[in-house]
């Protein structure tokens, strides 16, 4: 990989995204390219990167309810544990101790309270023991949120970070055994991890969970289910118990990496990569009736597409962003759904074609 570089790039957006940034409408993202050269697209502008190592690597973006950009980032300057830094006065500041993670980290999720502390729940591997850790930013220190979760020496993967807005914070995982990969979620209450309604079990895997929280404290969790020909399905917490929203196994098949959000009414939207017409089109669905529905019709949608981040506006739009890839390479793009069609945010997106994925069997 040559002149392999960091470029993080606000756009100013004609919406007010209250769900991510209030009162200024802006979005962020965090894209990776391998290009030295660059033409700066016409409203897009450089969140520089100094004050970090250059050789950080797959990071992620959370905004604090105050407009304050905060990152997490496997450290180069930490033989790659983890670092968090926030963005202020045109640099990037560290965040607590860096690299304080442990070593051999792996699938790592992040989110912020309402308050702006951050929280960061990764795996680690150890002894050929896996354990899930969240750690949570007090004074200058990263300190655990109680025990870790044991995951045994068979392993686990593909987390998820969410807090309500009491700050309780919550983690679904996938842990593998000999005989099946089954998705848990658990609470932090009482000082001790606690599991939140009962083990999702699937025997070829129920895999990269997206979890979202809804006005009144629900929660709600999208997944990918390999007994269902990898197609998604999601459920709510009712009661204790996990109750389907709609019809599993509803979407068209997928690798992964769904996102979900949920509108201002708790409308839950997932946006995903689908097989449709071999061409991998981006496809953004919502919960309406009893039934899942295509917002933006897909034999229109994006193409080649992987990655997607979705977030809805004020007024319920979906934003989605997303690496585009095709025989030039890879791109990233930003689109909405709106009046049943799509429009791009910036029609000739936002990086080289150089652009690259995320560093394989970090992010799932």
């Amino acid at each position: 990989m040559q002149n392999r570089q960091l470029r993080i790039l606000s756009l100013i957006s004609g919406l007010m995204l209250t769900a991510l940034l209030p009162g200024c409408g802006l979005l962020y993202t965090v894209i990776f390219f391998n290009e030295s050269n660059i033409s700066e697209k016409q409203a897009w502008t450089d969140v520089n990167i100094r004050g970090l190592d250059p050789r950080m690597s797959d990071p992620s973006l959370a905004i604090s309810a105050t407009g304050v950009p905060f990152m997490l980032y496997w450290d180069g300057a930490y033989h790659f544990n983890l670092s968090v830094a926030k963005f202020e006065k045109d640099s990037w500041i560290p965040v607590g101790i860096q690299g304080f993670s442990s070593t051999n980290v792996f699938a790592a999720s992040f989110a912020l309270n309402v308050t702006g502390i951050p929280y960061v729940a990764y795996g680690n591997i150890i002894n050929d023991d896996h354990k899930l850790w969240v750690m949570r930013l007090e004074g200058n220190a990263w300190v655990p949120v109680g025990l870790p979760i044991i995951l045994g020496k068979s392993g686990g993967t593909f987390n998820s970070l969410a807090l309500d807005t009491a700050g309780v914070p919550y983690v679904a995982y996938t842990e593998f055994d000999r005989n099946e990969r089954k998705l848990l979620v658990m609470k932090f209450e009482g000082g001790i991890w606690i599991p939140v309604g009962s083990p999702i079990h699937s025997l070829r895997g129920a895999v990269s969970p997206s979890l979202a929280l809804d006005a009144a404290g629900v929660l709600y969790l999208a997944y990918v289910d390999f007994d269902y020909d990898t197609k998604l399905s999601v459920v709510k917490l009712e009661g204790g118990t996990w109750v389907p929203v709609g019809p599993p196994s509803f979407s068209m098949k997928t690798d992964g990496y769904p996102s979900l959000a949920l509108d201002a009414a708790g409308v839950p939207y997932v946006a995903y990569h689908g097989d449709r017409d071999n061409n991998f089109r981006l496809l953004v669905m919502k919960y309406e009736g009893d039934a899942w529905v295509f917002v933006g019709p897909p034999e229109t949608s994006p193409k080649w597409i992987s990655y997607p981040s979705m977030m809805l506006d004020a007024a319920g739009v979906p934003h989605v962003a997303y690496l585009n890839y095709g025989f030039s390479g890879f791109k990233f793009r930003m689109t909405k759904v709106e009046g049943g069609n799509w429009i791009p945010v910036d029609p000739l997106g936002f990086s080289p074609e150089k652009a690259e994925p995320p560093p394989s069997g970090q992010k799932e």
